[in-house]
């Protein structure tokens, strides 16, 4: 997969957009490719006391991916969340919970709830960091559990570079995953 993605912060809020390019390989369906879903989302600080900050925020997977090849579901899935992070010096946490509210492409108008857990724990110095990550996406009746791992190292600052991998603990999730990515980071024009 390959995808774009940018976040425009007016702090305290930030929003989200992003887009990719899928490609599935399987034995029996052979390499089928076509373009993502897009997601759209918010962030927004609630507070920001010491070391510690809490954030509330919402994303939205709007199903424009074909789903006639299985690279979409043709439904449209909405998560909401809140996060507690610390940053002390040069490491930092972040522990979230939330829900994903997902079609079921199926049935009609019907939806299955996905209670979520996220943590992240990273360190950096100048233009270097090492971010550790993982997620489980509870089981439900329809779907079972979720979990996966990924550590991404990044350098640069303004422009940077990010090498990552990692893969699943439980039997539905992916077995490994791996990505570069390049990015560019500033203030808006006329920002300080």
């Amino acid at each position: 997969m390959s995808s774009i993605a940018a976040s425009v912060r007016f702090a305290p809020v930030e929003l989200r957009a992003s887009w990719g390019w899928l490609v599935d390989s399987s034995v029996a369906g052979g390499v089928v490719h076509g373009p993502g879903d897009l997601r759209l989302g918010t962030v927004v600080t609630l507070a920001h006391p010491g070391n510690f900050d809490f954030t509330a925020g919402w994303e939205v997977k709007l199903p424009n991916a074909a789903d006639e090849g299985e690279l979409g579901t043709d439904e449209t899935d909405m998560s909401f969340g809140a996060t507690a992070g610390w940053r002390r010096g040069e490491l930092e946490a972040r522990l979230g919970v939330g829900l994903a509210v997902l079609g079921n492409p199926l049935r009609f108008a019907n939806q299955d709830d996905v209670p979520m857990a996220r943590a992240s724990l990273g360190w950096s110095r100048g233009g270097w960091a090492v971010i550790g990550r993982a997620s489980v996406d509870a089981p439900t009746a329809r779907n079972p559990i979720r979990s996966e791992g990924d550590v991404a190292l990044r350098m640069g600052k303004r422009w940077f570079g990010v090498v990552h991998g990692g893969g699943g603990f439980a039997p539905a999730s992916a077995d490994w995953h791996a990505g570069l990515g390049v990015g560019f980071a500033s203030a808006l024009p006329g920002g300080r």
